[in-house]
């Protein structure tokens, strides 16, 4: 008994009950709030929590299905302007206008209620012109990879809400690194398109478990599995 209470303890002192860094939302239409959602796309974002105090990253790579990012969000990441309103560039990759992405974002606000934006790819820029930390690859007419970094320059400038604790990495990164698996934090990603200008789908920014963390828990509970079937 001595033995297990040992190994589980090990078990909580190996980081898996401690700071977050990886996360993930799932974006859909239900999860919109103030308007029937009728969208049919969804999304997928992992994003990871890098640094320390005066230097945290939070990286994201996220997959989109049934929209258009080549049509205004790949121009302005590669030269810092987009097309006027309603021409789409020649990097679109579907006819209609409808499912155009205008802007990629990370609101404040939890499952169930809107908050202002707290970074953005696209005007209001929280980068400032060209984007040097975001990549679009547009893998097909019905699916886009949007990646980059939202760090401590990005909600400085312009804007209320980025001269405010809600506008800056340095405020979230520790509520963020103190979240448990599974728990919800108060950002979620969300997409604007053509269609929906206010928000088309959307998804709260959930901490889950580090790879290695939970592989050790497994591995542990496999040992207190071995040890009580020997007992």
């Amino acid at each position: 008994m001595v033995r297990l209470l040992a190994l589980a303890t090990l078990l909580s002192a190996s980081g898996f009950a401690g700071a977050a860094t990886q996360f993930t939302a799932t974006l859909d239409a239900a999860q919109i709030v103030g308007n029937t959602p009728t969208a049919t796309g969804t999304a997928t974002v992992t994003a990871t929590l890098s640094g320390g105090p005066g230097t945290w990253v939070l990286s994201y790579v996220g997959d989109f299905y049934n929209y258009d990012f080549g049509a205004y969000m790949l121009p302005f990441v590669t030269t810092g302007t987009s097309p006027v309103d309603g021409s789409p560039s020649a990097s679109a990759t579907t006819e209609t206008l409808a499912d155009d992405v205008r802007n990629f974002h990370i609101h404040t606000g939890a499952r169930g209620l809107t908050g202002p934006v707290a970074y953005s790819v696209r005007s209001p820029d929280r980068e400032n012109g060209i984007e040097p930390n975001v990549q679009i690859a547009v893998l097909s007419s019905t699916h886009a990879r949007i990646t980059g970094t939202w760090d401590l320059t990005d909600g400085q400038i312009g804007g209320a809400n980025e001269q405010t604790k809600q506008g800056n990495l340095a405020y979230w990164a520790p509520l963020m690194a103190a979240a448990q698996p599974g728990e919800e934090i108060g950002l979620y990603f969300d997409i604007h398109t053509n269609a929906v200008p206010t928000s088309e789908i959307r998804g709260q920014i959930t901490a889950v478990p580090e790879p290695e963390s939970a592989a050790m828990m497994l591995a542990g509970l496999a040992v207190l599995a071995a040890v009580a079937r020997r007992r």
